[in-house]
């Protein structure tokens, strides 16, 4: 697995895509502003995604690491992926990486073993990191709609799943 210096990427990358949040957020016909406004708003937007982007990858890697080290329980597995899920769903609401092409379908198999869950956090956690190192993040200059696609399904993948496991939490042991 990959530290946890090498799965945080370079978050800057990332804010290209929220340029039009902002504005996408404006209703039609909005009252003056000034630009000092416009540009806090920007900032704490900004500063948002940070804070989720970041967020979301320190705890998929702190839920790996519990896991494999055998110290997770039931309920830090609840709040984790509860965590998770709260900070994917903050992101969905403010990347543009436009509409699933179609529905993703993920956490209906029951988790009853050790050896299911396992899969189950080893997979959230790698779907954590390819969704952080989609290159969509990485590249300001260059808008990829198949990069975009796979980013939107890593992320409804991921809220899927960590719903799907937050919810069988009680259930968790070890393998």
């Amino acid at each position: 697995m990959h530290s946890a210096c090498q799965i945080l990427i370079h978050i800057p990358a990332c804010l290209m895509l929220l340029a039009g949040v902002a504005d996408c957020a404006r209703p039609a016909s909005p009252p003056p502003q000034s630009s000092g406004t416009i540009e806090r708003q920007k900032e704490m937007t900004r500063a948002e995604f940070t804070r989720n982007f970041s967020g979301l990858q320190n705890v998929g890697y702190a839920l790996l690491r519990e896991h494999e080290e055998r110290k997770l329980n039931p309920d830090r597995l609840a709040k984790d992926v509860k965590a998770i899920n709260r900070h994917a769903k903050n992101l969905r609401g403010l990347l543009v990486l436009g509409e699933l092409k179609s529905p993703v379908q993920e956490g209906k198999e029951p988790l009853d073993t050790p050896h299911k869950y396992d899969q189950s956090i080893r997979r959230l956690a790698r779907l954590i990191y390819t969704f952080a190192h989609n290159p969509v993040h990485q590249n300001r200059r260059v808008f990829d709609t198949e990069q975009a696609q796979r980013a939107l399904v890593d992320l409804e993948t991921i809220i899927q799943l960590s719903k799907a496991i937050e919810s069988q939490a009680r259930g968790y042991r070890a393998e």
